[in-house]
């Protein structure tokens, strides 16, 4: 079975101004886990979950006053992601599978018919559009029907050779990407009857898809938006063939999932490293791994208050409480040496790990910086506002504070609590099961996510 994962992540409604979004319409696998909240989440029928509610045939999901998803009840899958009210949407169709009355299961609604499932839920802060082909696909291009208003698409090709020398950085998954804003609205009009707040005008991102084996071997797909004069049309999916053709099958969903906050964050958080005093400083949160993985990159949306400026970077992972209360035992780690920090605008810094093995359990996430490194100013770490999560710092000063911090374990600290997302999340591959391995040629593709950043709204 193979899983190819795929984030259409689209979006977020600007609460700051253009920000990124989370995923692409078929290919990357970022499934984030909810942060840890007071007494956990419990499975649900999907009509019962708390933002969603049915009227008239029609599954609404509310994130706030501009941002919503609607789902039709009927025997094809249709999610229509607005903002703005009806001003500006993209409504998204999946073609190839049968009609078949959609069931509520498992806390989502899905359409199962010969060898394609389509499954519909609601994530942490976001929407899942989940494919699922049950043997290897005869072609490999993935299309997926696509009506939008009021939009255009700006596709992000990757950076000169000149703009890179001039300290502009693109990350991968960005690099063939869509930018998706209002054709025509910026700014503030709340105070005015009638009026909307449409920030930088920003809608969605649409990001580069990336599809995954069973071994966690992974490639890039191209997408590439068909549009007419209207906004609708097709967006074409392209796979490498010889990724499907030398695929390891069985696959459980595409690895590289991921849990934790994978939005880049629009307010700091702190500082993880600061000049002043070689102060360094680990940020952490609770995530919940709701399923064992082998995790193989962390990844933390990080920025630097001045120009030019580069330290070591160090992620790890500690199990909650699991040296006792309060004391937090190290399960993974790795450094990355002399990073280069992208001055002002919060972007997520990568570090691969050895794909150590998690089982489900209550994780820490943590970054720290080297202050040792910086000439000036500090590298600070972002989050978003967000229902109350526990957190963790804990900071050195002086020579040798980033290996103090480094070497604790296990790390005794007590949790604080806050309102807050902290943009740090891990990336794995699920670890198959009896049931997985039973199953062949299984392919599943995750579409659609959407998210809310303040007031913008993702799509993955």
């Amino acid at each position: 079975m193979i899983n190819i994962l795929q984030q259409i992540v689209a979006a977020l409604m600007a609460l700051i101004g253009a920000t990124t979004v989370m995923a692409s319409l078929v290919g990357g696998t970022i499934i984030p886990a909810a942060p840890l909240a007071a007494g956990g989440m419990s499975e649900v029928s999907f009509e019962n979950l708390d933002s969603v509610t049915k009227e008239e045939g029609i599954y609404r999901i509310t994130f706030d006053k501009y941002s919503d998803v609607e789902i039709k009840d009927q025997n094809t899958p249709e999610v229509k992601l607005r903002k703005w009210g009806d001003e500006t949407y993209i409504k998204v169709t999946y073609p190839d599978i049968l009609p078949v009355s959609l069931k509520e299961e498992d806390s989502k609604l899905k359409w199962v018919n010969g060898n394609k499932e389509v499954h519909l839920y609601p994530i942490e802060k976001g929407f899942e559009f989940e494919i699922v082909l049950l043997e290897k696909p005869a072609s490999n291009k993935i299309v997926i029907n696509i009506e939008s208003q009021g939009l255009n698409f700006y596709y992000q090709p990757e950076l000169t050779q000149k703009e890179k020398d001039e300290g502009a950085f693109r990350p991968e998954n960005i690099i063939g990407s869509y930018a998706v804003y209002h054709e025509s609205k910026t700014g503030n009009y709340e105070a005015f009857p009638g009026g909307k707040n449409y920030m930088a005008g920003k809608a969605f991102h649409i990001y580069r898809p990336r599809i995954n084996d069973a071994e966690g071997k992974w490639a890039w797909s191209e997408q590439e938006f068909i549009l007419d004069e209207n906004g609708n049309g097709q967006q074409i999916i392209t796979i490498p063939q010889d990724f499907l053709d030398n695929a390891v099958y069985p696959i459980r969903h595409a690895g590289g999932d991921t849990f934790g906050y994978t939005t880049e964050g629009s307010s700091n958080f702190g500082s993880i490293a600061q000049s002043v005093s070689d102060t360094s400083e680990m940020f952490a949160m609770t995530y919940n791994l709701s399923e064992d993985g082998n995790v193989t990159q962390m990844s933390a949306a990080l920025a630097a208050t001045n120009v030019g400026q580069s330290c070591d970077l160090f992620f790890a992972i500690y199990r909650e409480d699991s040296a006792g209360a309060d004391s937090h035992g190290l399960v993974a780690s790795a450094e990355s040496l002399n990073v280069a920090i992208t001055f002002f605008t919060p972007t997520f810094h990568n570090i691969s790990f050895a794909s150590e093995l998690l089982v489900a359990d209550d994780y820490i996430l943590a970054a720290l910086g080297n202050g040792e490194d910086l000439s000036a100013g500090s590298v600070r770490i972002y989050y978003d506002a967000g229902a109350t999560h526990r957190y963790y710092r804990e900071q050195s000063a002086g020579a040798g504070s980033y290996a103090t911090r480094k070497a604790e374990d296990p790390w005794t600290e007590v949790d604080s609590s806050g309102s807050y997302l902290l943009s740090i999340y891990a990336t794995y591959t699920p670890t198959a099961g009896e049931e997985e391995e039973e199953e062949s040629r299984r392919i599943e593709i995750k579409g659609i996510r959407l998210e809310l950043k303040g007031q913008r709204l993702q799509i993955k």
